[in-house]
């Protein structure tokens, strides 16, 4: 089997224990997928060096010594496998990730929901959110080898190739705070002097729409289109507190103890 078959195979069969990303390079030659948005790769191939294809890598190419399994593929000296897949499966993950797409028209529009699953010292990591192309089977795509089915290809990078960098210490169970600030994208400078003024620290969105039933729509309509309106969401999306207006801070701090527990570091 060709590189093509041996991935698409291995991804068709544990599609419950990996997630099967395809790139297209301009070299040898050239690809009309690359040339359709050539930044996935382009971005992909320079982080990860990769100088030749085809070529694979699980986990980020990372080698695990104590599986003794290696986390790079050149289809000449090693071809990845269903036994070292399925033995990395067993291994507990540090986060869960969970993404949901809410609207696909008139633009792509989602969120995704980062959980720690264990305490991680503080270092610096990075969330790429790729959209793929589950299946392309077109002759005008064919390359020089005369294959012209293909599968799981990535199409675009959201926001961008350089993803969202978090740089924090994770505990387990940790959740975020994010505001959103309902004012016209207009004003987005005076919201930006608002949050520097007020300190806020924690991650904060402005709402990219004129539409303000949309955010109405978006952060519940038990807000009623008020403002201020604050929610607390617990990990797996359960909202737990709520409150129109001023909130009372007693309150917000009794909600939070009984969700995390009376525990002191």
């Amino acid at each position: 089997m060709n590189a093509d078959q041996v991935v698409n195979n291995l991804a068709n069969t544990l599609h419950k224990d990996i997630i099967d990303i395809q790139y297209h390079t301009e070299y040898p030659a050239q690809d009309r997928m690359y040339a359709d948005n050539p930044i996935p790769a382009n971005a992909r191939g320079l982080y990860y060096g990769i100088s030749k294809v085809p070529y694979a890598m699980i986990n980020g190419g990372i080698d695990d010594p104590i599986l003794e399994l290696g986390g790079k593929y050149d289809f000449s000296t090693s071809t990845p496998d269903s036994t070292g897949i399925m033995m990395r499966s067993l291994l507990n993950p540090d986060f869960s990730i969970n993404l949901d797409i809410f609207e696909l028209l008139p633009s792509l529009q989602l969120k995704v929901r980062i959980e720690a699953l264990k305490d991680i010292p503080k270092k610096e990591l990075t969330l790429f959110t790729v959209v793929l192309e589950r299946k392309i089977e077109d002759m005008a795509y064919a390359g020089s080898n005369g294959v012209q089915e293909f599968e799981n290809i990535a199409r675009k990078m959201l926001p961008d190739a350089g993803g969202i960098t978090f740089n924090q210490i994770w505990e387990k169970g940790d959740f975020e705070l994010v505001t959103i600030s309902a004012d016209s994208p207009q004003r987005k400078d005076t919201v930006l002097s608002f949050l520097k003024e007020r300190q806020a620290s924690c991650r904060n969105y402005l709402f990219n729409s004129e539409d303000t039933y949309q955010l109405v729509e978006a952060v519940g309509k038990e807000s009623f289109g008020g403002i201020p309106y604050t929610i607390l969401i617990k990990p797996g999306g359960q909202i737990i507190y709520r409150r129109l207006g001023l909130i009372d801070p007693l309150e917000l701090k009794k909600v939070i103890v009984e969700y995390v527990g009376r525990t002191y570091r």
